[in-house]
């Protein structure tokens, strides 16, 4: 299967796919003819159990452990019902606090943080926030950088298909048309270089 049928049928984005793939939870094979990924209905399945245990909170490299076999399935799950259980207290301070400022009439602008304790709430939860906002923006700088390698990729195909035509049928590329796909090559390039060095700084 091609990942798009993968995706399709799993219902994960080829942007997690390949995450997972980097993460080494997946192996799928390279086709000799165009070197594309050929999935099985093996790795089908490995991404449904990502995909489930995702859903329960379980990290990625959680998963691994489980996987590679470094940590019992009963181990972890007695881990995660730990850490849900404080999570669960948590988010029960949390309601607390937002049914008081709700009874209390709060604006924007007359709210303070001091007087409802909210420096114990971030201490608390501020971490966890923080981590969310970055996983976030690296999933989106991911997304972007997506799109550009399959700009790429397209661009050097056809570039390199048209070539061969060209080439069979006795003519050459212009020399204007050969550098300007390379100066637009290398703009991709550099954006995808910028890109990169955001998400290594977010990843930190």
């Amino acid at each position: 299967m091609t990942i798009k049928e993968v995706e399709e049928k799993v219902g994960i984005k080829k942007t997690n796919i390949r995450f997972y793939e980097e993460a080494g939870l997946l192996r799928p094979e390279r086709s000799k003819e165009n070197n594309y990924r050929i999935y099985s209905r093996e790795d089908v399945e490995v991404l449904e159990k990502i995909k489930f245990l995702r859903s329960l909170g379980i990290s990625v490299e959680d998963i691994r452990r489980l996987e590679q076999e470094k940590v019992s399935f009963k181990e972890l799950m007695d881990q995660y019902v730990e850490k849900l259980q404080k999570e669960k207290e948590e988010k029960e301070k949390s309601i607390d606090f937002c049914q008081e400022l709700s009874r209390s009439d709060q604006t924007f602008l007359s709210l303070d943080p001091a007087a409802v304790c909210a420096e114990d709430i971030w201490k608390a939860k501020g971490g966890d926030v923080m981590r969310t906002d970055r996983i976030r923006q690296i999933s989106k700088l991911q997304e972007k950088d997506k799109k550009i390698v399959d700009f790429i990729e397209t661009i050097s195909a056809v570039f390199l298909g048209l070539s061969i035509v060209l080439l069979g049928s006795g003519y050459r590329w212009p020399v204007w048309v050969t550098i300007g796909a390379a100066a637009v090559m290398i703009g991709a390039h550099a954006v995808r270089y910028r890109i990169r060095k955001k998400i290594h700084g977010l990843q930190k």
